[in-house]
């Protein structure tokens, strides 16, 4: 009886260790917070800008109402930025 050489499939290895996947998996749930602050710190940087543009237009009309006040609002800003 002549013995039939068998291939054995080869065994896949997984990609990462398998403390790697249990930090990953562990893990894995805080993605959409951190995706969720930085879009939070993307809109507060938003609003920021907005705020100091609407300041901005405010001062320059309060400014331009009367020449003895042009600009007075920048000079100030100047003055306490030194």
């Amino acid at each position: 009886m002549a013995r039939e050489a068998t291939l054995a499939a080869p065994v896949a290895r997984p990609l990462l260790s398998r403390r790697a996947r249990e930090l990953l998996t562990g893990y894995l749930y805080l993605l959409p917070v951190a995706i969720a602050v930085q879009q939070v710190q993307l809109r507060l940087k938003s609003l920021q800008r907005e705020t100091l543009r609407a300041l901005e237009t405010f001062a320059n009309i309060v400014d331009e109402r009367d020449p003895s006040t042009f600009h007075h609002s920048l000079r100030v800003a100047a003055y306490v930025d030194g």
